[in-house]
């Protein structure tokens, strides 16, 4: 009897737990849907029956197919082979969203949980449950439309819930503490703390502190914390104080990752005050490093030294090897000056190709000298850059703090230094004084002016004869026939008279401005040779013009020479381009592939002053050269000094050897002209023959085509 009562409470029981189950799924929310292992729907819950406006199991079609008709048909052929290949995997479960047509003919999207159920004797189907989130959906996609919800959700939406009881122990953490920091749940409740890093569990504990006492929310704290592979997460933690609700009793902490947040931040805070390029620190950081040096160097009574830094001709390597040439040029320099400083020192970049070094405890201005000297050294090893090797040295100017605490005036101060060290020459280093601020503002004077100038169109040109002296058995000069001319710049400036080319010229190279300067020469001197050929006829008298290093540097250089040439008529042979020595030496392969293009256009080349440079025989055998010009400081000796004249004679020799044309320059005496012409040199130019002037003034003499009897006194020139 105990057994037969025992089963029928246990049968009692069962009944019951099956009414009660039966009771919650029937009055579910959710659809419900059955297919047995033949795919007929063994049952519908009342949320389906209703959904398909009171469509009973028994009447859909008797297979999976069957609910089919309710299907959007775009989502058919995915459900349909996701349920069929689910029938084939006992135990196992997908979800997926698909729209569902309702019984007023909208689809509606339905999040959809399949289980295959098939082995189990309690069901022996396909279980499908289905929840309407057709409204989720759209709020949520609605939501989504605006960015400051997007903005809202990002800042303040949390991986990790953690709970913290009145006496302060870690009542519950979430599950996101597995994603955040991989490591166990609620096991990992106790020692939670441990995970923050040292030096923030104070700053965390006091912030618990203030939140328990202070209902609601609080503001936010940062802390870091250690993850399971050892590395060190930023976290934001949001403390609310819900201790006095009863659902609660606890700290709410909410807990999300900004690593990627504080990375980005330390970034930007980088590159705010580094250089993108090199890494160096930028200007700004540069000010702030220097004012706080200053003013420790005013504590202590130390000075503070700064070494301004100006890669020389670096322009030449843009415009030679293209901007990702200059920049890997730069990126080299800055490794090279950080090798060569000291590990104290700041190594800025100040703009373009400029460098800042500031040294604190320097050993007063012979220190600071000395580092100066070392770092410029450092440079003038040859840099591999495009596969090319480019030299590049730099001038510096040093200045000295001396009790200033001013970072402005102590930088204009190695600034101006630094342009003494450029008229000095390069690689050259010089010392800030009271001198050098009143010549730098000289130079400033001009560069401003200069620039005027070119607008203002102050900029002339006049011209020297070069002619032919004969053989020796004609030594009078005013045999001398004119067979071209040289075209020499002028600045006739409206308050200083002429300005002679050495006050601009070099200035000019170094700003770029002589690009639009050589230019203007060049159109010019085409111009005048055009109308002379019209009044004189004289189709064989030729123009010289000087290319200086940066206009050879230049790409487009043949192509302007060939579009000028065109436009005025003027025959290429009666062209010649003068270039200096310094021209070659600056980057030997693209000056050759500059020259060759424009022997290409048929234009003559010459090297000017021979002999006072470099004067490398290699650059007479590589490059496409037609004449040399003998340099006046030979000349100027050679009636005087028998080495000169043995000079001169070993350079035509050579130059007829070459089968190179040989101009004297800066002929002042018949004694030069003399010894010239037993020497067997055939052209000439100076003042002997006739001063640059201007064209009109030339006129006379172009016409006549030969120079009157020259004046015997010695006349000191310099026609450049």
């Amino acid at each position: 009897m105990a057994t037969t009562g025992s089963l029928s409470t246990a049968e009692e029981e069962l009944r019951l737990s099956e009414q009660r189950f039966r009771a919650l799924v029937q009055h579910a929310s959710e659809l419900m849907l059955v297919w047995d292992r033949h795919g007929r729907i063994t049952y519908a819950s009342p949320a389906t029956i209703r959904f398909a406006a009171g469509v009973e199991p028994d009447q859909y079609e008797n297979d999976i197919e069957g609910t089919n008709v309710f299907l959007h048909p775009d989502d058919l052929p995915r459900v349909r082979d996701l349920v069929m290949d689910l029938a084939m995997r006992p135990g196992a479960t997908e979800r997926f969203l698909a729209r569902y047509r309702r019984h007023d003919g909208e689809y509606r999207s339905l999040e959809v949980t399949v289980t295959n159920l098939l082995s189990d004797p309690a069901v022996r189907g396909l279980v499908a449950n289905s929840r309407d989130i057709t409204e989720t959906l759209a709020y949520a996609e609605a939501l989504q439309s605006s960015e400051a919800w997007f903005r809202s959700l990002v800042q303040h939406s949390s991986d990790m819930i953690v709970v913290i009881d009145r006496e302060g122990h870690v009542r519950y953490v979430s599950p996101g503490i597995e994603a955040l920091l991989s490591v166990p749940g609620n096991r990992e409740a106790a020692r939670l703390a441990q995970h923050i890093h040292p030096d923030d569990r104070a700053a965390v504990a006091a912030h618990v502190a203030r939140a328990s006492a202070t209902p609601g929310p609080q503001p936010p704290i940062e802390m870091r914390a250690q993850h399971a592979d050892g590395s060190w997460l930023w976290l934001e933690a949001v403390y609310t104080n819900q201790l006095s609700d009863p659902a609660v009793e606890g700290l709410v902490v909410n807990v999300r990752d900004i690593t990627e947040r504080k990375e980005a931040e330390a970034r930007i805070a980088h590159q705010a005050l580094h250089d993108g390029l090199t890494g160096l620190p930028n200007r700004a950081l540069l000010f702030d490093r220097l004012t706080h040096a200053l003013e420790r160097a005013e504590r202590s009574g130390t000075a503070v030294g700064v070494i301004f830094l100006d890669l020389d001709r670096f322009k030449v390597v843009n415009d030679a090897h293209g901007h990702g040439a200059g920049d890997a040029l730069l990126t080299s320099v800055a490794v090279r000056l950080q090798i060569a400083a000291r590990a104290t020192d700041t190594i800025a970049r100040f703009g373009g190709d400029e460098f800042v070094l500031v040294c604190e405890d320097v050993d007063g201005i012979d220190g600071l000298v000395e580092i100066a000297h070392r770092v410029c050294a450092s440079l003038k090893v040859p840099f591999d850059v495009a596969d090319r090797r480019v030299h590049c040295t730099a001038s510096a100017g040093v200045a000295l703090s001396r009790g200033s605490t001013d970072p402005e005036a102590l930088l204009r101060d190695a600034d101006a230094a630094m342009y003494e060290a450029k008229d000095v020459g390069r690689g050259s280093v010089a010392v800030f004084d009271h001198a050098v601020r009143v010549r730098v503002h000289t130079r400033v004077e001009i560069e401003r002016a200069l620039r005027d100038a070119i607008d203002r169109d102050e900029l002339t040109l006049e011209y020297q004869p070069i002619v032919t002296l004969g053989t020796p058995s004609e030594q009078q000069a005013q045999d001398a026939k004119i067979v071209g001319v040289e075209a020499l710049l002028r600045w006739q400036h409206p308050q200083r008279g002429t300005v002679a080319p050495a006050a601009f010229i070099d200035l000019a190279e170094e700003t770029g401005l002589i690009v639009p300067i050589g230019a203007g020469v060049l159109q010019r001197g085409l111009e005048q040779l055009a109308g002379w050929h019209e009044i004189v006829c004289r189709s064989r008298l030729g123009v010289a013009i000087n290319v200086s290093a940066v206009q050879l540097q230049q790409a487009e250089l043949p192509s302007l020479v060939d579009r000028m040439l065109d436009r005025t008529g003027i025959a290429p042979e009666r062209l010649t381009l003068e270039i200096t020595e310094s021209s070659l030496v600056e980057d030997t392969v693209a000056c050759a592939d500059r020259l060759a293009a424009l022997k290409d256009i048929g234009v003559r080349i010459v090297l000017d002053d021979f002999g006072v440079q470099h004067s490398s025989l290699g650059y007479l055998n590589r490059m496409p050269l037609d004449g040399l010009k003998i340099d006046r400081s030979f000349v100027h000796r050679i009636g005087s000094q028998p080495r000169e004249a043995a000079i001169v004679s070993a350079i035509l020799l050579m130059a007829d050897t070459l089968g190179l044309a040989v101009v004297a320059e800066g002929v002042e005496t018949p004694l030069q002209h003399d010894v010239l012409t037993e020497l067997g040199c055939r052209y000439a130019q100076g003042f002997l023959y006739a001063p640059p002037q201007p064209p009109e003034d030339l006129l006379p003499l172009l016409v006549e085509g030969r120079l009157p009897t020259p004046s015997h006194e010695a006349r000191s020139t310099d026609p450049r």
